[in-house]
């Protein structure tokens, strides 16, 4: 079965960073470690809060507008460190669970679009570590490069005239539990049995 960007067009071959960002695995050890995180302010997350100055990515008030209950945490990769500049979110799996495949396809585009515009790029993770979809854009199309400070991230999101324009791909798993099913079957007993023919 096609997913809908796979219908509406043909995706060019994937870049080198792209394919990095689709296999790269979450380093759930940050996550579990605080004390992990280094401090040069090269990875920040959702418990990072700096003494002078915003936060960059500041990411709560994307989260708050979807209730404050599908993000569980984050780690924000300034990319001064030689590592690709992204996001990697953790979702919580028992809402994740809950969303239907196009409810979850407008979160990925909604927060991602919302990184995009501190100039990440977002992956988006459930605690076992599985890949369950990301945000990707070519940054180097509008010469976007590591920060090496805070101050820099954010006058790259003032840059909206150049980001409005950029070009993104979206990478949902079609194949997940709930992946391409609706809330409720209005046939009652006649229930998907796993997406096989008999």
């Amino acid at each position: 079965m096609l997913t809908p960007l796979a219908v509406a067009q043909q995706p060019a071959p994937l870049d080198q960073d792209t394919l990095l960002l689709l296999t790269d695995p979450l380093e759930l050890r940050l996550i579990d470690n605080p004390n992990a995180i280094p401090t040069d302010g090269s990875i920040v997350t959702a418990t990072t809060i700096s003494q002078t100055e915003l936060t960059i990515p500041s990411l709560w008030w994307a989260n708050q507008q979807f209730g404050d209950k599908l993000v569980d945490n984050w780690l924000a990769y300034s990319g001064n460190t030689g590592v690709l500049r992204r996001v990697d979110l953790i979702v919580n799996p028992q809402v994740w669970s809950l969303y239907t495949y196009l409810e979850r396809y407008a979160f990925i585009t909604q927060f991602g679009s919302s990184v995009k515009d501190f100039g990440y790029n977002t992956r988006f993770f459930s605690r076992q570590q599985g890949l369950l979809g990301a945000y990707i854009c070519n940054f180097g199309d509008v010469g976007i490069e590591p920060a090496s400070s805070s101050a820099e991230t954010l006058s790259v999101a003032y840059a909206q005239d150049e980001l409005g324009e950029l070009q993104c791909n979206i990478f949902l798993d079609p194949f997940g539990s709930g992946a391409l099913r609706g809330r409720s079957n209005p046939f009652g007993a006649l229930q998907p049995t796993g997406g096989g023919t008999d």
